[in-house]
């Protein structure tokens, strides 16, 4: 017994135990699942942890070197799920910031939460859900001087990229709700451009200046704080990015990729959806729309649509239906409440994937090596889907468009065309041909920010810079400006020396024809 126990100790190695908090004041479930893996890690290393979510977590209820305190704040309210079907915007911003604002009172409200922004907790390292750039999160970082990183559980968008001083060029690199490629028309690149510098100006502008009187308010500070560069003192940001699907652009050694950090093996399902998968001869089609699109808010005619078209197929369904209950369900479509969704993509006998794009479901998709046609409805889930038929490992269907024909059409294309199986063959091992899994990448990051006490020498200089001064357009000015000086000098000069030269000639020579 005692030999495996020092095995066991042995084969962990030598980790300098630190104490990590992780704040994540509001979030949707998909936002908890990636960086979960993270936080279960870090404590099985032996970390000292304190982590700040809406999310009861039963690993870490069971962890003693834990603390865990929920906000509750239920991120879904600032989502209209049903519009989508009918082709609506999903997320209305304004009520989004509201939401923002009355989860950061309802936070700072809260005794454990009210005791870390009073008096300086003992914490190594911060590392922060960068929605969550609140009054909390400005008392820890800039008046209590805890170093801190950055999550960010999607692709990289711009305002995050300028907080860490990544380039942004709208020449190749598009905004990412405009569905472009990187290989742009000049009129796409203008868009892409004007596109790029609104959202961005209403960013700072309108958003964060809405938000620094809240944490003045809360903080009892004199001054407006600017909670938006105190974000540009962070020492890493981790993004759930990969090249495979993001594209190719320029990074600082701050951003850590750590896109398909919660991807992993398949493991044992339940015995019925393991014997419903086992004995489909057809293969299954396996159907999930997310944690907000539920079925309950779906209309029955969207319903009645996809029941009709999957009752027609030859192949086996499992369909995630919250109330596991459907009139005149099909006998090929099993529902459940709940799904093992790794776990399902990662039996031989997946075939299609019906789901409504998140970058989750997608990563585990191309990791496990599965086809999807995608029915977006929501912030990035409409660029994850323009991606894929882009890049050719997936199709996709509008709500508004829907109709049985069309999604039986699209389900038999992408079940016989072989392009599909091929391309994601290629694409799921490119995804998987990493030098370091992106968890051990994002461990090993966050155990650097314990060992040396933050990352400052990461920190590139353009993170303090104007535009103008990024794209050195003052120095363009500037050399433009003495070029023409000297021009016009040189023009000035020489046309004083013509006329001199010339404008004693021309007298002289006609003295003598007269």
């Amino acid at each position: 017994m005692f030999k495996g126990t020092l095995l066991v100790l042995l084969s962990i190695g030598w980790v300098q135990s630190g104490s990590i908090l992780f704040y994540m004041s509001m979030g949707s479930n998909s936002h908890w699942n990636t960086w979960q893996p993270l936080i279960h890690k870090l404590a099985e290393r032996g970390h000292n942890l304190t982590v700040v979510s809406p999310f009861q977590d039963k690993v870490l209820q069971k962890a003693p070197n834990v603390k865990s305190v929920i906000t509750e704040i239920d991120f879904t309210k600032a989502t209209n799920s049903t519009a989508v079907f009918s082709g609506e915007k999903m997320m209305n911003f304004a009520k989004f910031k509201d939401i923002m604002i009355a989860g950061q009172n309802k936070v700072m409200a809260m005794p454990e939460i009210r005791e870390m922004v009073d008096h300086k907790p003992d914490f190594d390292v911060a590392i922060v859900f960068i929605t969550s750039i609140d009054a909390v999160f400005y008392a820890l970082t800039e008046i209590h001087k805890i170093p801190f990183a950055f999550y960010f559980p999607a692709t990289r968008i711009p305002a995050y990229d300028f907080l860490m001083g990544n380039p942004v060029n709208p020449s190749y690199i598009p905004v990412e709700f405009l569905n472009y490629s990187q290989e742009m028309t000049f009129l796409q690149r203008v868009l892409n451009t004007l596109v790029l510098v609104g959202m961005e100006t209403f960013v700072r502008f309108s958003y964060w200046m809405s938000i620094s009187p809240e944490v003045q308010r809360h903080l009892n500070l004199t001054e407006r704080p600017d909670v938006w560069g105190a974000g540009k003192n962070a020492e890493l940001l981790f993004t759930n990015s990969h090249p495979i699907y993001d594209g190719v652009r320029p990074i600082n050694p701050n951003t850590i990729f750590v896109g398909g950090i919660h991807c992993r093996e398949g493991k044992a399902l339940p015995k019925d959806i393991q014997k419903w998968m086992d004995e489909a001869e057809h293969g299954v089609i396996y159907v999930s729309f997310g944690s907000i699109l539920t079925g309950s808010n779906m209309p029955l005619e969207k319903q009645q649509q996809l029941m009709n078209t999957l009752g027609r197929l030859k192949q086996r369904v499992i369909w995630k239906w919250e109330t596991e209950e459907m009139t005149n369900k099909p006998s090929n479509i099993l529902l459940k409440n709940w799904c093992p969704q790794q776990d399902i993509l990662a039996h031989p006998n997946a075939k299609l994937f019906i789901t409504h794009g998140g970058l989750l479901s997608t990563q585990e998709a191309l990791f496990h090596g599965v086809p999807m046609i995608y029915m977006p409805g929501f912030a990035d889930q409409f660029a994850n889907a323009a991606r894929a038929e882009r890049l050719g490992f997936g199709k996709q269907i509008d709500w508004p468009d829907l109709t049985e024909e069309l999604l039986y059409s699209t389900i038999m294309e992408v079940t016989t065309n072989p392009s599909f199986d091929s391309t994601l063959e290629r694409m799921s091992s490119l995804f998987k041909d990493n030098p370091i899994h992106p968890l051990d990448k994002a461990v090993h990051s966050a155990e650097f920010l314990i060992r040396h006490k933050g990352a400052k020498h990461l920190r590139p200089a353009n993170r303090h810079l104007n535009w103008f001064q990024f794209c050195c357009l003052d120095v363009a000015l500037f050399i433009g400006g003495c070029l023409i000086m000297i021009l016009s000098f040189v023009f000035f000069m020489v046309r004083c020396l013509f006329r001199c030269c010339c404008g004693s000639r021309i007298p002289s020579a006609k003295l003598k024809s007269q």
